[in-house]
């Protein structure tokens, strides 16, 4: 884990109030890059509804109203690594604590792959709440925040797995990945003959191409016209899920949400090859970032490590 991250704190004190929250989310939505990804979420929800072009405005709205609420619903310190990650706020800690000396040998490890962008400390709320259960939680501090390819992302992972296989003298590790962080774990899963991964858990990770990625593709193009596309977007927009029935015998289970601005239902399930059991979360609470921050989301991805 790195020492540090991308964000220095920044104290805005009132925008973790709920008066505060509501009205800074509602102001953040009509920012463009978020106009754009609320198109994507809306897009989902009316699919997923089956709702013809009439209607679409109704699913536009309730939308727009499910995202502020979504924050709402998050305890203080969870809005405000919300905030921080959107680039306003702050967090309370730049880094997370180091791991224990010692662990139950019951528990495997948990290594938490981030998404896109994402400093570890966006996961302080899922390590605090693993950490309580007893299992050692490491976050990855991903190569160029994770704008480096895929295979370097990967070779990250596989160092961090074995420190945890040396420090605990474990066998097996436990991965969690947030979008981005789903398809490093799928990458090195896929390049190994025998992953030692008990559990691969996947969050709102866009498979079969993940068409959202284009977009944020071109935000990221138009707002950096002078430097080179890095290369995993590219990689993520033309991903080959043949990978997938390379990878072993691993307990997989792979979350996706319906209010999720990356993730085509359609497309987000894995099919085959592996042990997969795909979860499609319904709930306005939880979307593409707050599947990461929500405490119903924490205890749904313990229900599927005790599992296999």
């Amino acid at each position: 884990m790195a020492p540090k991250t991308a964000f220095e704190p920044v104290a805005v004190p009132w925008i973790t109030t709920w008066a505060g929250a509501l009205l800074f989310t509602a102001i953040m939505k009509l920012h463009p890059i978020h106009r754009q990804l609320m198109r994507m979420e809306i897009r989902n929800v009316a699919r997923y509804l089956n709702y013809g072009t009439v209607r679409k405005l109704w699913a536009a709205a309730v939308c727009y109203f499910s995202s502020i609420r979504r924050v709402l619903r998050l305890d203080k310190w969870a809005r405000q690594d919300y905030f921080a990650l959107n680039r306003h706020g702050c967090f309370t800690a730049k880094t997370l604590p180091e791991l224990p000396e010692t662990a139950d040998p019951e528990q495997a490890p948990i290594i938490i792959i981030p998404g896109l962008n994402t400093p570890p400390v966006f996961f302080r709320q899922m390590h605090q709440y693993f950490t309580s259960k007893g299992y050692p939680v490491s976050v990855l501090a991903l190569p160029g925040k994770g704008l480096a390819d895929v295979a370097t992302a990967s070779k990250t992972l596989a160092d961090e797995v074995n420190r945890l296989q040396e420090r605990y003298k474990t066998h097996t590790v436990n991965v969690i990945g947030h979008c981005l962080g789903g398809l490093i774990g799928q990458y090195y899963l896929a390049n190994r003959d025998c992953p030692p991964v008990k559990h691969m858990i996947t969050l709102s990770t866009g498979f079969l191409g993940a068409k959202g990625v284009q977009c944020l593709k071109d935000i990221w193009a138009n707002n950096h016209p002078k430097d080179a596309i890095p290369k995993v977007f590219d990689e993520l927009i033309h991903w080959n899920m043949d990978i997938a029935h390379k990878a072993g015998e691993v307990a997989y289970h792979n979350f996706a949400t319906v209010w999720d601005f990356l993730v085509e239902v359609p497309s987000a399930f894995l099919q085959g090859g592996l042990q997969v059991t795909n979860h499609l979360i319904d709930d306005a609470d939880i979307d593409h970032l707050t599947i990461a921050l929500n405490p119903k989301m924490f205890a749904r991805i313990e229900q599927a490590l005790s599992v296999g």
